[in-house]
């Protein structure tokens, strides 16, 4: 029997995880390792996408901005899909101005007796409706840029020690489902 596309019911739900740890410092969006591809089975569905990345910070200093890329969009990185919060300016990661985002993380600038140790969680949501629509498949992915380019590890914290416990290593994931429109 072929799904129908009932307005607002789910039509499929695909997922992806990643282990893979990266190294990510860039005033400037890049995309990550925490991405998952989908061939709608309707032109005209939305995406319902979920999202949560494990990270580790290089030091106390740096606060995160992350967003969601659409590989069917021109300069995806340029083009994040999720709105930006303005208030304050559109601005990247550069020094002299606040940084926007979708999603993310401020930094522990008071609080240096925070180290490399830590590992935190970014979760985000984002109802997506194409301007481009088709039944191609499509890689949604996770985009993060740093305030003053600074270090942001995923799926790990941010130190490299073999022997020591405390040095782990994680899973995140990212989830779309394909909604009716």
């Amino acid at each position: 029997m072929p799904v129908q596309s009932s307005s607002g019911n789910v039509i499929q739900i695909v997922q992806r995880t990643t282990e893979d740890t990266a190294n990510y410092s860039s005033v400037n969006y890049q995309n990550t390792d925490v991405y998952c591809d989908i061939t709608p089975k309707f032109s005209s569905s939305k995406f319902y996408i979920q999202s949560m990345v494990q990270y580790g910070m290089g030091d106390h200093d740096v606060a995160v901005s992350c967003n969601y890329t659409d590989d069917q969009v021109s300069n995806p990185l340029d083009n994040p899909i999720a709105p930006h919060s303005v208030t304050g300016g559109n601005n990247n990661g550069s020094a002299g101005s606040r940084m926007a985002g979708y999603m993310g993380f401020g930094s522990f600038a008071s609080a240096n007796t925070v180290d490399n140790w830590y590992v935190g969680q970014i979760f985000g949501s984002y109802l997506y409706t194409p301007g481009y629509q088709n039944t191609n498949t499509r890689r949604l992915r996770m985009c993060v840029r740093t305030s003053e380019g600074r270090l942001f590890r995923i799926n790990m914290n941010g130190q490299n020690n073999t022997t020591n416990p405390m040095d782990v290593r994680l899973r995140s994931h990212l989830t779309i489902m394909e909604i009716g429109a």
